[in-house]
C-alpha cells in the first residue's frame, strides 16, 4: 500500500494508486482551471522536496502566500477526495501511458 507524508511528518496510507489519482486530480479535479494546476504544479514541487520558502523564491511569491496556496489546495483536494471516496477503485494501478 502505498503512503504519503505531510509537512508535519505525519504519514497516511493510500487507498488507491497515488499515480492514479493524481491522473484523477488532473483530469477531473484541475480540468482546465489553470489556478488549479498552478497549486497542483506547487504541491508536486514540495513532495519532491522543495521547501516552501524556495518554491515562494522560484514563483515569485511571498512565502506567506504560498502556505496559504497550499493549505488552500490540500483542503480542496481532501475535500474532492471524500466525495469522490467511493469512486477511487483502490485496485486500480493503470496510470497514464499504460
Amino acid at each position: 500500500m502505498a503512503s504519503v507524508t505531510d509537512l508535519a511528518g505525519t504519514e497516511t496510507d493510500l487507498d488507491c494508486n497515488p499515480e492514479a489519482f493524481r491522473h484523477q486530480l488532473e483530469e477531473e479535479w484541475a480540468e482546465n482551471n489553470s489556478y488549479r494546476w498552478k497549486q497542483l504544479a506547487i504541491l508536486t514541487l514540495i513532495g519532491n522536496g522543495w521547501t516552501i520558502p524556495n518554491v515562494a523564491r522560484a514563483l515569485k511569491l511571498n512565502k506567506n502566500h504560498l502556505y496559504r496556496v497550499v493549505n488552500n489546495a490540500r483542503a480542496k483536494i481532501r475535500e474532492y477526495a471524500e466525495t469522490k471516496g467511493p469512486n477511487l477503485d483502490p485496485s486500480r494501478t493503470e496510470t497514464p501511458g499504460d
